[in-house]
């Protein structure tokens, strides 16, 4: 999917199209419609980074899909040895 956005309209919010793809991609996460994993993608970014940059704006970004995979390895872990 591509999204054309009026240069004028990212010019007027001030924003070059990278920074405008990094606030869509925040802003998303913020709501919980995309995974850190899904917002580093979209702007290009590691995870790892894009998670540190969510946590400097003071966004959540540990979602049920990390919740769960934690779970699973804690579930492992704590299973007794043979």
């Amino acid at each position: 999917m591509t999204i054309k956005v009026a240069t004028d309209l990212a010019e007027a919010a001030g924003l070059t199209e990278e920074e405008l793809r990094l606030e869509l991609a925040v802003a998303l996460c913020r709501e919980q419609r995309l995974t850190t994993a899904q917002g580093a993608r979209l702007v290009g970014m590691s995870r790892f980074d894009f998670q540190r940059l969510l946590a400097e704006r003071r966004v959540p970004s540990y979602d049920y899909e990390e919740l769960a995979h934690d779970l699973e390895v804690a579930r492992r872990d704590a299973a007794p040895q043979p």
